[in-house]
């Protein structure tokens, strides 16, 4: 087996984590009198390890990379990711493995599931490491990396539609590397301009970067443990309303936005189907707080809308204990989690597309039940959705639920204690990426400590398999995927 293409990627990803954990590690000891050598093994053994493959690399270039070679590039990047960037947790703050492993894999995959208490007494070095976290894993780490391999092109879009989540379509391999370097200054810029707007708002300056770190990223973690709360800003909501909204869009979308013209806008399904579902929920939501729960409208539409917003880009920040809020509000809480963003872009979630086209397709065969004759052409923006295509998207649907049932299953043996809806909250948080469940147990007040061990691992395993949409990570544990690999 030709290693090359595996090689180049990890060593990269470590490079790029060592580098992270030396600004981290300076930032807290110039600007905050923390001490550096608790450090120094965190950033010391990625780079080795980065210098170590980049030595090992073999010179022959392939003219052909298999799927197989693209699964395992993304899985096992994402996995060393994973535990590559627990060590600042265990080595700080001397914690369980999984506690650093869920803490990492968390943040890496833009979860924004926390198992730590009294972020306010944690080093301020650990809690940017936390923030660059979530914007690294955001983008991607292909976003990073591609741009520097001298691989096959066709390499470099397969692994970008494995990890972005893109339609294949709306990929094209000629523009691909500018659509990249576009969707990162568009990235950039968003957080530069996120962290600008919050440090007008009375945040400081550490915290309006964190913020905005994890506001672009869609990731949600925040500096206080009381979350947006702490601030209780009206403003500070509205913008991260809006930076939220920005990050949960598809890039290729924004690019052709930003560099073309508008009537894109009118013409994307995605786009307006997922302003609509915003709207609807907040409508709803709006409905039934007030004056149930809030007296004053104008204070039910504003906590509606943040918390709609936040959980349907799959941030999960909270202004509010929304576990507390009426039942109904939760089950729509509990659909936004599971629908989530759309397409290439920061959110996670099953994506608003994949809603639109299940729809499509259901209905297509519904109409054959009693048109058996008809044929049907199902378009969406204008990409011809073939039978090949319908049925990856209803195995993927299949697999989603079947995850999801074993998920619950295994939880629930876990924690015998644990109540149905924390337990369905808790692995639907997971895997699409959200963060805080809907019970009062691991709601927006609570965290994931009082789960063992286990349970945290098997959190950890459901972050990275709804950030990677399960195949990359799937695929890794099938016995035949490496026994036909050569």
């Amino acid at each position: 087996m030709k290693v090359t293409p595996l090689i180049i990627p990890l060593a990269i990803n470590f490079l790029l984590l060592g580098l992270c954990f030396f600004v981290c590690a300076y930032s807290g000891f110039f600007f905050h009198q923390e001490p550096l050598l608790p450090w120094i093994p965190a950033i010391a053994l990625p780079l080795l390890l980065s210098l170590i493959l980049y030595f090992c690399k073999g010179k022959q270039k392939k003219t052909y990379i298999s799927q197989r070679e693209i699964l395992l590039t993304t899985g096992l990047s994402w996995l060393s990711a994973g535990i590559i960037g627990s060590l600042p947790y265990w080595i700080l703050l001397h914690c369980k493995f999984s506690i650093g492993l869920f803490e990492s894999i968390s943040g890496l995959t833009t979860t924004g599931a926390t198992v730590l208490v009294n972020l306010e007494c944690l080093p301020k070095s650990l809690l940017l490491w936390r923030s660059i976290s979530q914007w690294l894993g955001g983008l991607g780490f292909v976003v990073f990396f591609v741009t520097f391999l001298g691989t096959h092109g066709n390499f470099q879009k397969r692994l970008y539609l494995q990890e972005s989540t893109s339609v294949e379509e709306s990929v094209s391999l000629f523009h691909m590397r500018k659509n990249i370097a576009y969707s990162f200054f568009i990235y950039v810029g968003l957080t530069i301009f996120c962290a600008l707007s919050l440090s007008q708002c009375n945040m400081s300056l550490f915290d309006a970067l964190c913020h905005a770190l994890t506001t672009v990223s869609t990731g949600g973690f925040s500096t206080h443990s009381a979350g947006i709360h702490h601030f209780n800003s009206l403003k500070i909501e509205r913008i991260l309303i809006i930076f939220m909204l920005l990050g949960s869009i598809n890039f290729i979308f924004l690019i052709q936005i930003f560099t073309r013209q508008g009537p894109k806008l009118v013409k994307n399904s995605e786009f307006k189907t997922y302003i609509a579902i915003i709207l609807i929920a907040t409508l709803v939501c709006t409905r039934v707080l007030y004056p149930r729960v809030y007296p004053s409208l104008p204070e039910a539409v504003r906590h509606a809308l943040f918390q709609v917003v936040s959980i349907g880009t799959t941030t999960g920040f909270h202004s509010v204990n929304f576990a507390a809020w009426p039942s109904i509000t939760v089950l729509i809480l509990l659909m936004l989690m599971f629908i989530g963003g759309c397409t290439g872009s920061t959110a996670g979630g099953f994506k608003v597309f994949r809603l639109i086209a299940l729809c499509k397709i259901l209905l297509a065969h519904l109409e054959k039940i009693f048109r058996s004759n008809i044929v049907r052409i199902l378009k969406i923006d204008g990409v011809l959705w073939n039978e090949r295509k319908q049925l990856d998207l209803l195995y993927f649907f299949a697999l989603n639920l079947l995850v999801m049932l074993i998920a619950v299953v295994f939880l629930q043996l876990l924690i015998p204690s644990i109540d149905f809806l924390t337990n369905v909250s808790a692995v639907v948080a997971s895997l699409s990426n959200i963060g805080p469940g809907l019970t009062s147990a691991i709601g927006p007040n609570a965290t994931f400590v009082s789960f063992p061990p286990a349970a945290k691992v098997l959190m950890s395993a459901l972050m990275l398999l709804g950030r990677l949409e399960i195949y990359a990570i799937l695929v890794l544990l099938t016995p035949k995927f490496w026994k036909r690999f050569d």
